[in-house]
């Protein structure tokens, strides 16, 4: 039956949800796959239009690769409209950047080491109402249908061609209180839907709603690209005079607080594909709620994300991981998740700030949290494998930030490089660039939002974070205490055979050689000049574990604006700075914390051959600042470095030290494949209570897995302080057969094929052990194939060699 007006169009479209009921609308308005662009059809007079007014388009709304990105983008449109209504109702001068107008307009305080959204979380009375993230069925499995809705400015029908269906027409640029203008826009979620659906009514004439669809096209053989298009009634955007009261399209969803159109837009996407994202919603990985947390990392403004799928009617707030963090900081008891996990934060270095190469101001600014996040196993609440992976990707744990919104993340093994292989499952790192000049953002981010750029301005912030996560001595401490969970339960020995095997065969491969035992614990290094145990000396040496140090106390201070005390704690005789690294200097004085609010604080370099890197509050009677050598320093250059606090009265305080540019720091010699590890070779399965917490340990990606997925990996290394313990999984299926095999034959023979099995597993995955800690994500897969084939290999070697030894124990008999 045709559909022949505008009302009922927009009715019918209005109640669509699925691929289905809109390929049946489509029909019924005359569409069809031989109706061509710009060309008119059906009894409306209906055209189809190229998005952003060009038949080029696929290129443009293609970039985004990753949909949960441009989802992200969606949101962040919807939350721009809602600031542009502010903006107009307000009548005042624009403030100059979004977290700025945030704050004056909605009272959401700007993030910084002591403030931000969470503040205002128990009452903000309906500020999360003013958006709303919508999964309804599409039909089709694992694509929901995703409605974006907002209550802000709104457009009308003949304002949508050159907003919300335009293509960088540059709308934003001039408004710097909104967050979309640096980034793709929300048109790139076309590119992962079937249809997007359009409905928008404008604050100033809301007896209006405006509305369309738009879609992918086959443009015609002439054309190399499909086209992008929406349609047009009689060549305009369709509009209709609007229900009395509020517009709602969701009474028959079961909400409580189902959202209602007063003004602003509704857009919604048929069929969204969101591969590994569209479970429940839930604290854990793999949903929107989850991953919304993380794309909007420290949200400027809080919304809603509701499931009505399959009859749920969830409906749960998103703030933003930060926020969600801030409010673990500080307790002691934790708190119940949904998924039974317990999580506190055990550590919380507030916000300090890096200085860009671009600016000589302080404007990137770096937090971080270490967590512990506990789950029931059998009735027992037992560590996560990765704390972190409820905030984050538990791969890409330092997440960068413009506006609240994630702009690019960095890898778990740039926190693993720095020896804290086990603080990096648990910590959470925010790094806020929302106050950085355009130059800095030009040089750090794609306007993608997808990843960072390979630039200068990276290598600094990598050198600097690096700096002062190496500076931090909690941190050395709990991946001490991490450690020591696996090194102080183990109490199996490793066959003294098999390890004087594997040493013997690591001797041979490169290593250097140990006494007294070699490859046992506690023994001496001799070293042979080779570069692998010291000074060359024929003097044996012991490897020095890292020794972390001790957190220190605050210091008590005096009311502003007393002070009387200012000097400089470390370095203690000079400032010695590495031509490619950075230098701590570190001030204690007696002064509050308001000198630093009211900037009374200040360094001075002569000559200026130095400059701050980073720098962190004034806290607790200490301050430090992190330092870095200009661009045209040379090794040898010498002067001084003044701290200066200056009084409201227009005294000062002041405290000078030496500083020295050094030569840069080297790899060192890797001549040698390195010391033969003190080392164990131990079984582990996934079905011992026992063994349960250190198998997540190695396998997280298996820690919610089946048995039969857990039967597929065969072995890993934990580096554990100074020890090296290689894991062996009896349920890696070729291995558990061939056991079951042999030892239906012969007991003797299963205990030689265990033995052999042990050497060359641990002697391979010791030679393997430096390339596992140099893989990222994607060659950390490669090499977890390349173990299990090495396995498999080994299992056949081992068989066979015990057969071979035990004829040849038969024939000496």
């Amino acid at each position: 039956m045709a559909i022949r007006t505008a009302d009922e169009l927009f009715s019918r479209l209005s109640k669509a949800r699925e691929v289905s009921e809109v390929e049946v609308i489509l029909k019924e308005i005359g569409d069809s796959g031989t109706v061509g662009l710009n060309e008119t059809f059906g009894p409306l007079g209906c055209k189809w239009v190229p998005y952003g007014a060009t038949d080029s388009n696929a290129s443009t709304i293609g970039l985004g690769s990753k949909p949960g990105r441009s989802l992200t983008e969606r949101i962040t449109n919807a939350m721009d409209a809602v600031l542009e209504l502010k903006h107009h109702e307000s009548g005042s001068s624009s403030p100059s950047r979004p977290f700025e107008a945030a704050a004056d307009w909605f009272g959401r305080p700007a993030s910084g080491a002591r403030e931000g959204l969470f503040q205002v979380e128990s009452k903000e009375g309906d500020l999360s109402r003013h958006i709303g993230v919508i999964l309804s069925d599409s039909g089709v499995a694992g694509s929901p249908t995703i409605d974006v809705v907002d209550d802000g400015i709104g457009l009308t029908a003949d304002e949508m061609p050159s907003t919300i269906l335009s293509l960088q027409k540059g709308n934003k640029i001039k408004k710097p209180y909104l967050i979309g203008a640096f980034g793709q826009g929300g048109a790139s979620t076309l590119a992962f839907c079937k249809y997007a659906v359009f409905f928008s009514r404008d604050h100033e004439s809301p007896d209006r709603v405006a509305f369309t669809i738009a879609r992918l096209m086959d443009p015609g053989e002439e054309y190399d690209l499909d086209v992008y298009v929406y349609l047009t009634i009689h060549g305009k955007v369709p509009s209709i005079d609007a229900p009395s009261g509020d517009l709602s399209l969701y009474d028959d969803a079961g909400l409580k607080r189902p959202p209602r159109l007063q003004h602003g837009t509704i857009v919604r996407h048929i069929a969204y594909e969101l591969p590994s994202l569209d479970k429940t919603l839930q604290a854990s990985p793999g949903n929107l709620y989850h991953y919304l947390h993380l794309s909007l990392f420290d949200s400027l403004l809080p919304f809603r994300v509701m499931d009505i799928r399959e009859g749920r009617t969830k409906d749960e707030r998103v703030g933003g991981s930060r926020n969600r963090l801030m409010k673990y900081v500080d307790k002691s008891d934790g708190s119940e998740e949904e998924d039974d996990s317990r999580i506190s934060v055990i550590h919380h270095n507030e916000m300090e700030y890096i200085v860009p190469l671009a600016s000589k101001e302080p404007s990137i600014g770096v937090e971080y949290w270490v967590l512990e996040a506990k789950r029931k196993n059998k009735g027992e609440l037992k560590l996560r494998s990765s704390s972190s992976d409820l905030f984050v990707n538990r791969a890409k744990p330092i997440v960068a930030t413009v506006n609240g919104q994630n702009q690019g993340e960095l890898p778990a093994k740039f926190i693993k490089d720095l020896g804290l292989g086990m603080v990096s499952k648990h910590i959470v790192i925010h790094l806020d660039a929302s106050r950085t000049c355009r130059a800095t953002r030009r040089e750090l981010f794609s306007t993608t939002r997808e990843d960072f750029k390979e630039r200068g301005e990276l290598k600094n912030l990598e050198d600097t974070l690096a700096k002062i996560l190496s500076d931090d001595p909690r941190l050395a401490e709990i991946e001490e205490q991490l450690t020591n969970r696996f090194v102080d339960r183990e109490s199996k020995e490793t066959n003294k055979k098999v390890k004087r095997q594997i040493t013997s065969l690591l001797r041979d491969a490169g290593f250097t050689r140990t006494v007294e035992g070699e490859g046992s614990e506690g023994s001496t290094v001799v070293t042979d000049g080779s570069g692998g145990g010291g000074s060359g000396s024929d003097e044996p040496t012991r490897p020095r574990p890292r020794t972390p140090r001790r957190p220190i106390t605050p210091l008590p201070t005096l009311p502003f604006p007393d002070v009387t005390k200012w000097d400089i704690a470390a370095p203690k005789d000079k400032v010695r700075l590495p031509l490619n690294g950075r230098a701590l200097l570190r001030i204690e004085t007696d002064a509050d914390w308001k000198f630093d609010q009211k900037k009374l604080i200040s360094l001075e370099f002569d000559p200026a051959r130095v400059e701050v890197a980073s720098v962190s509050q004034l806290k607790g009677g200490r301050k430090q600042w992190r330092l870095r050598p200009v661009a045209d320093s040379k090794v040898g250059d010498v002067g001084t470095v003044t701290a200066v606090l200056r009084t409201p009265n227009g005294g000062e305080l002041r405290t000078a030290i030496q500083y020295e540019i050094l030569p840069p720091r080297t790899a060192g010699d890797k001549a040698s494949r390195g010391l033969i590890p003190d080392f164990d070779v131990l079984a582990i399965s996934p079905d011992s209570d026992d063994d349960i917490e250190t198998w997540n340990e190695l396998w997280p990606q298996h820690e919610d897995a089946s048995r039969e997925k857990k039967s597929e990996v065969a072995y890993k290394v934990l580096k554990a302080k100074d020890k090296t313990i290689v894991y062996y999984s009896t349920a890696y299926e070729p291995y558990q057969h061939a056991v079951e095999r042999i030892k239906s034959k012969s007991k003797a023979a299963a205990e030689l094929f265990e033995e052999n099995y042990q050497v060359w597993i641990g002697y391979h995955a010791i030679l393997q052990l430096k390339d596992d800690q140099a893989a990222d994500d994607a060659e950390a897969e490669k090499l977890e194939a390349e173990r299990c084939r090495v396995a498999q290999v080994q299992v056949r070697v081992a068989s066979q060699l015990a057969e071979l030894q035990r004829k040849v124990a038969r024939a000496d008999d």
